[in-house]
């Protein structure tokens, strides 16, 4: 596996933490004082800027009311969802130009996906 592969996979393990924590309506500071970290830290993990230790990830999952790892991430749908997430930037990104400047970019992608 290779570094941006890992990198992909940190954030992605980050951003399904998050997405539990919102959706157990739990705060940052609440989250990072039930398993011994700052928010800042914890923002630092949910970014996927810091690895999480295999233990410090069980105590998450813990703190999450998890018992089972891939209940909060399956593995196979990480590359999926960051690809998901790219479409999107580039989507945003494209709307912003004008409409002569989305035209070449246009070509150039067809162009490359020809290659």
């Amino acid at each position: 596996m290779t570094n941006k592969e890992l990198t992909i996979i940190d954030k992605a393990v980050g951003v399904a933490i998050q997405e539990r924590r919102i959706a157990l309506g739990l705060s940052r500071q609440k989250l990072g004082d039930m398993i011994g970290v700052t928010h800042q830290q914890l923002q630092k993990y949910e970014k996927g800027i810091n690895r999480i230790s295999v233990g410090r990830f069980f105590h998450i999952c813990t703190a999450l009311g998890i018992d089972d790892f891939n209940e909060l991430l399956d593995v196979s749908d990480v590359v999926e969802r960051q690809h998901d997430r790219l479409t999107l930037e580039v989507t945003r990104g494209l709307q912003k130009l004008d409409r002569k400047k989305q035209e070449i970019i246009a070509e150039l992608v067809r162009s490359l996906g020809d290659e």
